[in-house]
């Protein structure tokens, strides 16, 4: 009993803020489309928790010995009616099987970025978020080639591109 309790209230919380979030924007929190991010580039969705925090997961649609994910934070620092500015910062994790070799990467990264509805052109055309992105990394990459284990490191050049749809 205690359990279903517990559950009720957490789904009722839960659907709470989502409908908050929800009046805010006069639509979904919720954002899916493509990104294009260092070591992914795939599907991504995106979650608005508040007016200034987004959060992000891109995943590479790929075979089972090539995958990669990144996981992201996005803080809004100035916005329009169209168009925001925000900062953000992630963590990837890629791995490929080539063959000869298999190598796994992780890149931390940090940036700013910039989206625009393209609403902001004309009201009829769909609610598509475009975005534009550049900032640093350090990437750490690991692989197996001639049956010795290396790895190389260093700090690396952002850039990203991403298109989703706002529900």
């Amino acid at each position: 009993m205690r359990k279903q309790f517990a559950l009720a209230a957490i789904l009722s919380l839960a659907t709470q803020s989502q409908s908050v979030v929800a009046e805010e924007y006069n639509s979904s929190p919720f954002s899916m489309g493509l990104q294009m991010a260092p070591l992914t580039f795939g599907l991504s969705l995106r979650f608005a928790s508040s007016e200034n925090w987004k959060w992000q997961a891109v995943v590479s649609p790929a075979d089972a010995e090539d995958i990669s994910y990144t996981l992201r934070a996005l803080r809004t620092t100035r916005s329009t009616e169209y168009w925001n500015s925000y900062l953000f910062a992630g963590v990837a994790n890629g791995r490929s099987t080539f063959t000869f070799f298999e190598e796994e990467s992780t890149i931390v990264t940090g940036g700013l970025g910039v989206e625009w509805s393209w609403r902001a052109r004309n009201n009829k055309l769909p609610p598509l978020l475009g975005s534009v992105e550049f900032g640093l990394g350090y990437e750490s990459t690991s692989d197996n080639r001639d049956d010795s284990d290396s790895e190389t490191d260093g700090i690396i050049l952002v850039l990203g591109l991403g298109l989703h749809y706002q529900f």
